[in-house]
């Protein structure tokens, strides 16, 4: 019958599961780069450090995950369209006006500036348990 081999990738094993697993790990290396090489499949992370994924394994957001990967609840949410506000105030040592953009998350009702901040928040295990649906409350300073 010969050895399973990927038409894709030409990645070959001696079992289809092991061709499976080479071939999942070329395309791995492809899309995620060769310097990420620990990844969590379960919560979609790709870290270049082994001690960053042990760290992340005892973390709250992957026991949170697979708690729910277990139960068979859902994990990843469809993403929603930001809301940007533009704000302005005015400085009250220059007299100066200054103008900046918020970034509002709809699901926790909160805002973010800069961008990268609601970044970080989106990926945040509150923002996830709001999204399942979860009663939990935003404490300021604390995401």
């Amino acid at each position: 019958m010969g050895t399973p081999t990927c038409i894709i990738c030409k990645a070959s094993g001696e079992t289809a599961g092991n061709m499976l697993e080479k071939c999942h790990a070329r395309q791995k290396i492809k899309i995620l780069g060769s310097h990420r090489k620990f990844s969590c499949d379960m919560c979609d992370i790709h870290l270049s450090e082994q001690e960053w994924l042990d760290n992340h394994f005892t973390g709250d957001k992957h026991s949170w995950v697979a708690d729910r990967v277990e139960k068979l609840l859902p994990v990843q949410f469809i993403p929603i369209d930001m809301i940007v506000v533009d704000k302005t105030q005015i400085n009250p040592y220059t007299g100066v006006p200054e103008f900046w953009q918020e970034f509002r998350c709809v699901v926790c009702k909160v805002g973010f500036s800069p961008i990268d901040r609601y970044k970080k928040h989106v990926g945040s295990l509150f923002h996830l348990r709001r999204s399942a649906g979860e009663d939990v409350k935003w404490i300021d300073g604390m995401n």
